[in-house]
């Protein structure tokens, strides 16, 4: 092989190469950019994740006190089923439900509602946790 020969082969590989190493970077740069966006859209995920977490806790922890609160109340009906009536003076009043107070809720006081089944009238009733 003559010194053209091998000058034009050595030109051609180094044209060659140049070309992969073009196209090898472009390509990186591609990935770099997509794992940009996906290191973006997994802390978002990551966000979401925390706050559904919070918010799971805060529904099961909810869901236990209002399990709380009906076994209360079934145990309460059992022990002592019917209250005395301020109307009529029988004890014959119902429970119905069992809501927080709408001024004082948020400090534990519960209004319990019953109904007389005497006289067949409403009433409530305060209660202090």
């Amino acid at each position: 092989m003559n010194i053209f020969e091998k000058l034009i082969n050595e030109h051609g590989s180094a044209v060659i190469q140049e070309k992969h190493i073009k196209l090898l970077q472009e390509q990186f740069s591609i990935l770099k950019e997509k794992i940009s966006t996906l290191e973006s859209q997994n802390k978002i995920l990551e966000s979401d994740n925390t706050k559904l977490t919070k918010e799971k806790d805060a529904l099961q922890k909810e869901n236990k006190q209002l399990k709380d609160e009906i076994d209360q109340i079934q145990k309460e009906q059992r022990n002592n089923p019917m209250d005395k009536c301020p109307f009529c003076g029988h004890q014959q009043g119902k429970l119905i439900e069992i809501k927080p107070h709408e001024i004082c809720g948020d400090l534990g006081i519960k209004v319990r509602y019953y109904k007389c089944e005497n006289c067949e009238k409403n009433y409530d009733k305060e209660q202090k946790q």
